[in-house]
C-alpha cells in the first residue's frame, strides 16, 4: 500500500504545502515536476450557478487544472441534498416537476458554458425519492446530445448509494443507456468526502459501462 505521508516526506510535498508564499497554481506546477510513484492529476469540483458563469470563467483560468467537474448543488440558491433541511426549504415547498425542469435547465447551461471537462452526479435529484410525473427520457436525450457535442464526461457516481442509501449504485440505468447510445464519455466517481470512501463501489458501476 502507498503511504501518502511517506510520499510527502520523500518528495517534499509537505514543505510545499507549508510554504505560505506558494499559491495553489504554483503548488500544482511544482508537484507536476516531481517523479511520483503514481500518476497524479489535479482537478476541482466546482459548484455551478448560471449567474456565476463569468466569475468562474475568470477565476478558473488562473489555475493549471487537468480537469474541472461542474456540479449543481442548489436550485436557484436552495440546496436540494441536505438531510437536515432540504425537504423543508425545497422539496415539500415547491412543485417536484418544476424542480426537475430547473435542475436540468441549469445542467444544459452548464454543459454549454464549456467551463468543465466533466459533469458531476447528473441525476442526484433522486436522492430523497421525489420523482417527477413526466418522462425524463427526452431530457436525458438532450443532455446526451449536448455532452457529446461539447465533449464532456458525464459521471456515474456512487455517492447517492452509500451516503444517501439510494438503491441506484450509480447513474440510473435509463440515463446511463442513453448516454452510452450517444457515445458520451462516462467517468466513474465515488464522490468521497472521507478517505475511506475513495473508490467505493467503483468496481460495481464499472461493470455497467
Amino acid at each position: 500500500d502507498i503511504d501518502p505521508m511517506e510520499i510527502g516526506r520523500n518528495y517534499e510535498a509537505m514543505r510545499l504545502l507549508g510554504d505560505a508564499k506558494l499559491t495553489l497554481a504554483a503548488l500544482i506546477e511544482e508537484m507536476k515536476k516531481m517523479e511520483l510513484p503514481i500518476a497524479v492529476r489535479f482537478g476541482l469540483e466546482v459548484c455551478y450557478a448560471p449567474q456565476d458563469k463569468a466569475f468562474l470563467r475568470d477565476l478558473l483560468a488562473g489555475y493549471p487544472y487537468d480537469f474541472l467537474i461542474g456540479s449543481i448543488h442548489s436550485i436557484d440558491g436552495l440546496l436540494y441534498d441536505m438531510n437536515g433541511f432540504s425537504r423543508e426549504i425545497l422539496w415539500d415547498k415547491y412543485d417536484t416537476n418544476a424542480i426537475y425542469r430547473r435542475y436540468y435547465e441549469i445542467m444544459e447551461d452548464m454543459i454549454e458554458s464549456d467551463l468543465f471537462t466533466q459533469i458531476g452526479h447528473p441525476d442526484q435529484l433522486k436522492i430523497f425519492h421525489y420523482e417527477p410525473d413526466y418522462d425524463l427520457k427526452p431530457t436525458y436525450e438532450r443532455l446526451a446530445v449536448l455532452a457529446k457535442e461539447h465533449d464532456v464526461y458525464m459521471e456515474t457516481n456512487t455517492g447517492c448509494h452509500y451516503r444517501y442509501l439510494h438503491e441506484d449504485v450509480g447513474t440510473n440505468q435509463v440515463f446511463l443507456e442513453i448516454l452510452k447510445a450517444h457515445g458520451v464519455k462516462i467517468m466513474t466517481a465515488s464522490d468521497a468526502h472521507q478517505p475511506q470512501h475513495v473508490g467505493m463501489h467503483i468496481a460495481e458501476i464499472s461493470r455497467q459501462l
